[in-house]
């Protein structure tokens, strides 16, 4: 279907369409590139693959410019310089948005691993260092390339203000990546 022929090959491909088994209309939601990119968003999926990511995504319209896999690889959905993702309104303009292959914590559905880790009463996926190394890496050239301070790295849970997201969540290492981004 459209989400195999997209991981096919057609990442970056900001066009790429199709319909699912019951004739829904699948793409993923973006806007060409206006304005100047002043932040980037870090997401995680909230499912165990890409694949079913990239389905949710279509499904609803929306889209990241970046997912990053659990053992390391990099897939790019859209290009940051062309177009605008939708992945955290209503700032969309103005970020790039960066998600991790993570299905978050344990719910109903969801069992955790031994692995995970308990922080506030909730038990986490954690973030696999060859995800994390590919992250600080693609962090690196982002925020250099864009000119993006530190303290415009935001989590999903905290941007846009108000929002009831909780991703990356607290598994994720957000100081000890920012000072391997910012060497601080």
């Amino acid at each position: 279907g459209a989400i195999d022929a997209f991981l096919a090959g057609q990442a970056g491909m900001a066009s790429q369409k199709g319909t699912d088994e019951e004739g829904n209309e699948l793409y993923l939601g973006h806007s060409p590139r206006k304005a100047k990119i002043k932040r980037i968003i870090v997401h995680y999926t909230a499912s165990w693959n890409s694949k079913g990511a990239i389905r949710t995504l279509m499904k609803k319209h929306l889209s990241y410019h970046f997912f990053i896999e659990r053992d390391g690889k990099l897939l790019q959905l859209l290009d940051p310089d062309k177009y605008v993702a939708f992945h955290a309104p209503p700032r969309n303009f103005e970020s790039i948005g960066v998600s991790f292959v993570n299905v978050g914590y344990e719910r109903s559905g969801i069992k955790a691993k031994p692995e995970w880790v308990t922080k506030g009463g909730l038990r986490w996926q954690e973030y696999p260092m060859p995800q994390l190394q590919t992250y600080v890496s693609l962090m690196k050239k982002l925020v250099q390339k864009h000119n993006i301070p530190r303290t415009e790295i935001h989590p999903h849970s905290l941007w846009p203000p108000g929002t009831t997201k909780q991703d990356p969540g607290p598994a994720f290492p957000m100081e000890q990546t920012l000072n391997s981004i910012y060497g601080g």
